[in-house]
């Protein structure tokens, strides 16, 4: 994902375009090592590639229980 990632705003960057990074975050049950490491690809990346970063795209929308479908 990381190296993927790194590609993409490579690219886009080369290509003149403003590049804007959009984080997600990975359910809690994946455990704490695996969501954390997760979260840290688009900070290191924004911080790596002098790119902003929105660290989590879904803020308003995921933890607002309202706009979320019942199960």
């Amino acid at each position: 994902m990381r190296a993927n990632l790194t590609q993409m705003v490579g690219l886009a960057t080369a290509a003149g375009a403003k590049t804007l990074l959009l984080g997600m975050r990975m359910p809690p049950n994946y455990g704490p090592e695996y969501t954390g490491q997760f979260a840290l690809v688009f900070s290191d990346l924004a911080r790596d590639r002098h790119v902003p970063v929105v660290p989590f795209l879904l803020t308003d929308i995921a933890l607002s229980p309202t706009l979320l479908q019942g199960r």
